[in-house]
């Protein structure tokens, strides 16, 4: 860590090139501030790019080629700038360690971090808000740790800034503190002259670290670090390994990370549909060991000091989306657009402009936290989520209140339903099964179930009372204007998503974009139900899409003045409601469910289902 670069013509050109970047971004920046006015605001404004480019080495948005040229080594020692400080706290070693360790804990009191996402490698990426309010973001990897003792890392080539560090932990006062010692090693790519430049517009490193550690202190004390519950310490859970690549691991147990968390002890869980586009790769941000599943119930065995709600012993089904309570939305019932449960809400922000709830084994992009396919889970804001269930009921008859019950519902309640209406529902799936329930349940006269399989199809007639239709037999649009009487459904529901078949033109155009990686989804069930829908009519979309659509036909909707309801479902809006109707025998969940196996045969169920090869519609 202490080498230093290998100068050559080329990095000390580069490095004249970032001194004059400095230099123009810093006058700019002073000339435009000197002036109260519109145009001096402009002017302030065009410094950014300029400071980002004399700090990082390379312009925004660029993947920094220059740095991995003229930077050879983790840090440059001659041009660092090394901060040290050190903090003495009272709580008891193991505990501050653990809580350190995780990366992703160091935000909560970091101020300039916005986000660091941890992979199973021993790497993790780095989000920091930087001079001028720029985001600077770097990859690093742990290059030594011993346990109770010390932590360090270094940047990875190609990163915006060169970082090297050290976190060095200490028993006190006979174990009953901690003396935190870091050492932070930090290379502007103009050296020393970038950092002080950096300073007159921001803090400089050892103000903002004094800081950072004050805060560190204060939330110790306000809420003392969970102490390891007393059993093992590691459990099976099923993991993604990459595209159709699922295994049973051993990982690390949950641990109370916040006051107002619960570990459940999963007793039953379930595959999703929706979890098979993380099976095919459809879903960006996943890494290599992340634990999957969101539809899952268990056993409290452990629960926060703030958490007042939940005790120990209770028996709970844990909702798919993760929700606050608190936030503008939660108190709207907008339960799954909370805005205070995705720690990387930044990812989904710069792909959709604004980011959901976080999700349970859904990715980085909603939040990175472990599913409940295994036998443990921690459950974040476990004072709202979570829904106690009374011992009448079994776990089958409760455990789809966790996603898919609630999901089929939602689909259904969005269409408007009226006594007497028609509604057509694409995807017999489980979500489409529940929806073809719940659209009787909300007052519908007639449910056209549409898919290919003749398992599902049979369930949808058989359980739904639906009548059906086989895509791969009929023309789905003229057989849907021939059973209304020319007019149409007066409700469409997709429940298929961004995985549809089909047999027409446009899906196979869908296939063919999406494996030459040209398009993102396949939403040829999404413009069938647009054509199909009657004038003034609804379509509602709880199948998941994850991208930009192609040939959207949003000109047949606004010509029909169709209304299109879509949205990740509120789960803690419904779940009480329909475990009612669960209670008064007017439904039993459990009709769903085609499989019952064990943990370890997870990958073989994701094959089967994925596949189709046997009548498998749901697996717990």
């Amino acid at each position: 860590m202490d080498a230093h670069p290998t100068h050559d013509r080329t990095t000390s050109l580069s490095d004249a090139e970032n001194w004059f970047a400095l230099g123009s971004g810093a006058l700019l920046l002073l000339v435009g501030a000197s002036r109260r006015s519109a145009v001096g605001a402009l002017v302030a404004a065009s410094s950014a790019p300029l400071l980002y480019r004399g700090i990082t080495g390379h312009w925004p948005h660029t993947n920094g080629e220059t740095q991995r040229d003229t930077t050879k080594t983790a840090l440059g020692g001659a041009r660092g700038v090394h901060v040290r400080e050190s903090i003495r706290l009272e709580v008891p070693l193991a505990e501050v360690y653990g809580f350190w360790r995780r990366l992703e804990n160091l935000p909560q009191f970091m101020a300039h971090l916005d986000g660091v996402t941890e992979s199973s490698d021993g790497q993790s990426h780095w989000v920091a808000i930087g001079p001028a309010g720029l985001a600077v973001e770097w990859d690093a990897e742990i290059i030594n740790e011993i346990e109770n003792k010390l932590i360090a890392w270094r940047s990875l080539p190609g990163s915006d800034v060169v970082t090297a560090g050290s976190i060095n932990f200490d028993a006190a006062r006979g174990g009953r503190s901690t003396e935190v010692r870091v050492h932070l090693q930090y290379a502007p790519r103009a050296g020393k002259a970038g950092a002080l430049i950096a300073s007159l517009f921001g803090r400089e490193p050892s103000q903002t670290i004094r800081e950072d550690l004050r805060r560190f202190n204060s939330c110790s004390k306000r809420a003392r670090f969970r102490k390891p519950r007393k059993r093992r310490s590691h459990m099976r859970a099923v993991c993604w390994e990459g595209k159709e690549k699922i295994k049973v691991e051993t990982v690390p147990d949950p641990v109370i990370l916040n006051p107002r968390d619960a570990i459940v002890k999963v007793t039953v869980t379930a595959i999703c549909g929706s979890d098979l586009h993380i099976y095919d790769g459809y879903i960006p941000t996943m890494q290599k060991g992340d634990v999957l599943g969101h539809e899952f119930m268990g056993e409290v065995v452990e629960v926060g000091k703030d958490n007042t709600r939940l005790r120990v012993g209770d028996r709970v089904v844990v909702p798919f989306t993760i929700a606050c309570g608190r936030c503008y939305f939660c108190k709207e019932q907008l339960w799954s657009l909370c805005d205070n449960s995705n720690p990387n809400a930044w990812m989904a922000e710069k792909l959709y402009g604004y980011s959901a709830s976080g999700l349970f084994g859904y990715s980085y992009m909603y939040g990175g936290y472990p599913g409940g396919q295994a036998e443990y889970a921690r459950v974040p804001f476990a004072d709202v989520g979570p829904l106690k269930v009374p011992g009448t009921l079994t776990d089958e008859q409760v455990l789809f209140l966790s996603d898919i019950f609630p999901t089929g519902y939602m689909a259904a309640e969005n269409c408007q339903i009226k006594q007497g209406d028609t509604v057509a529902v694409w995807g017999c799936g489980p979500v489409g099964q529940f929806a073809i329930k719940s659209a009787y349940l909300l007052g519908a006269e007639r449910v056209i179930a549409i898919d290919r399989f003749a398992e599902r199809l049979e369930l949808a007639s058989s359980q739904g009372g639906a009548d059906t239709l086989n895509y791969e037999d009929v023309d789905v649009l003229d057989a849907l204007r021939h059973m209304t009487g020319g007019q149409g459904p007066d409700a469409c529901i997709d429940a298929v998503g961004l995985e549809a078949h089909g047999t027409t033109l446009d899906a196979w155009y869908d296939r063919a974009k999406t494996t030459m990686f040209l398009a993102t989804d396949r939403p040829h069930a999404l413009r069938q139900a647009i054509s199909a829908c009657r004038k003034g009519g609804t379509v509602s979309i709880p199948g998941v899409y994850g991208g930009w659509l192609d040939k959207f036909p949003l000109g047949v909707a606004f010509a029909k003045g169709l209304t299109l309801k879509m949205g990740q479902t509120h789960m803690h809006k419904y779940m009480p409601l329909l475990l009612e109707r669960i209670e008064r025998g007017e439904i039993d969940p459990s009709f769903i469910i085609t499989h019952r196996i064990g943990l370890e045969d997870a990958p073989e169920m994701y094959r089967t289902f994925a596949t189709k090869m046997t009548r498998a519609s749901r697996s717990s």
